[in-house]
């Protein structure tokens, strides 16, 4: 069950931990022992898109950093032409602007 802790209070996610979420999918479905999740997995899948270009739209940094952690971002894709280690470490080190 998510935790009901406002994310101002909660502990940062350590940058190190990452999530290739697109692999994950692709795991998953070319499994043929899951093949019931396959449909909401694909339906999972389109959503985290939308939710990562409206993020992009919003560029929240908080949010930012989220969808880098759950390479969401190109940058943040190893697999990804436009994979910029550094700039994702930058952004997931560096706090808000906002929180001054």
């Amino acid at each position: 069950m998510p935790s009901a802790t406002p994310a101002s209070t909660r502990e940062p996610l350590n940058p190190e931990w990452r999530v290739h979420t697109a692999r994950i999918f692709k795991e998953v479905l070319e499994n043929p022992t899951c093949q019931v999740l396959r449909q909401p997995l694909l339906i999972m899948d389109d959503l985290m898109r939308r939710v990562a270009s409206r993020a992009a739209e919003l560029n929240d940094h908080e949010l930012n950093q989220l969808m880098l952690q759950l390479t969401l971002y190109a940058i943040a894709d190893p697999y990804s032409p436009d994979f910029d280690p550094k700039r994702v470490q930058d952004i997931l080190n560096t706090t808000s602007p906002d929180a001054a």
